[in-house]
């Protein structure tokens, strides 16, 4: 995969300087997304995924507008983002489950399913939006989602999406570069939600569903989008302990700063959150 400073580099090469202006002043009027994605497309910007190199490229062609390099358009002001839509859901409750053990010992034919079709989207949206806190969205990204299904009925949900975008102590822990980040952010998922409905008793069974959403979702990211995540990240609100992430093996490296996944200067903070990290590869640190 190219890194950041090996686009750079290419792009400053005295021999493709033209090439680089010409394909920008061809593009004149357009945006900078657009003006990247052609430049990536010029010179073989792709990563693992086949995916255009899109953030790093169109860093490096900032860094050359700053030099007075090159006629690259100027970053638009932060706007302020309207509140995204709700999804599509249900016009009923979800049923609730009936005769559900107490002890996840006594637990049978509990399984997660995804939800891949229309009927089990409305399903989860409609879970998401009245049982747990957080409430149902569109997600970012990448993404996979989960209903938990068992002979009682639908014990919970999950959703796998983008990992957040700006996270201090996330790139700290990692020991990553900005350029790093924007080059390897994908191997890292967020689950997003995690549902195990309110009317649900059973001791252990946020901590089992857990042990095998960690196996599971790594495997469908494979199998959907051509690659294996190596993290995954979730929040935690600070008056939780967490326990049920700490008794399945998840880390707890710090707090987040109160902005939310796409804050804008001047947005209104939200709730510090815990950060936990499930390490999917121990030798991740070598792969980014």
């Amino acid at each position: 995969m190219e890194k950041q400073s090996q686009i750079k580099k290419t792009l400053s090469l005295s021999e493709n300087q033209a090439k680089v202006r010409n394909c920008v002043e061809a593009k004149a009027g357009s945006s900078r997304q657009e003006i990247a994605d052609a430049v990536c497309e010029l010179f073989g910007f792709r990563d693992q995924r086949g995916q255009l190199q899109r953030n790093c490229c169109t860093l490096a062609l900032d860094g050359l507008r700053q030099k007075q390099q090159l006629n690259f358009p100027e970053p638009a002001p932060h706007k302020i983002y309207e509140k995204r839509q709700k999804p599509k859901m249900l016009q009923k409750e979800v049923p609730e489950p009936i005769g559900v053990p107490e002890r996840i010992e006594e637990m049978e034919g509990v399984n997660l399913v995804l939800a891949d079709n229309q009927e089990k989207k409305l399903i989860l949206n409609t879970l998401l939006e009245y049982e747990q806190p957080l409430g149902a969205t569109k997600f970012a990204g990448a993404q996979v989602k989960y209903l938990i299904e068992s002979p009682y009925g639908i014990l919970g949900c999950a959703v796998f999406a983008a990992s957040a975008l700006n996270l201090e102590e996330r790139d700290i822990w990692i020991g990553w570069t900005r350029e790093e980040k924007d080059q390897y952010l994908h191997y890292i998922i967020g689950m997003n939600r995690f549902l195990i409905r309110p009317m649900v008793r059973c001791t252990n069974l946020a901590s089992y569903m857990l042990g095998k959403l960690v196996k599971q979702a790594p495997n469908d990211f494979e199998m959907n989008y051509g690659y294996r995540p190596l993290l995954i990240e979730t929040f935690v609100d600070t008056y939780q302990d967490g326990s049920c992430y700490k008794a399945s093996n998840w880390e707890e490296i710090g707090l987040t700063k109160g902005k939310g996944r796409s804050y804008q200067h001047g947005d209104k903070k939200v709730s510090r959150k815990k950060i936990f990290i499930y390490v999917l590869d121990k030798d991740f640190r070598n792969k980014f």
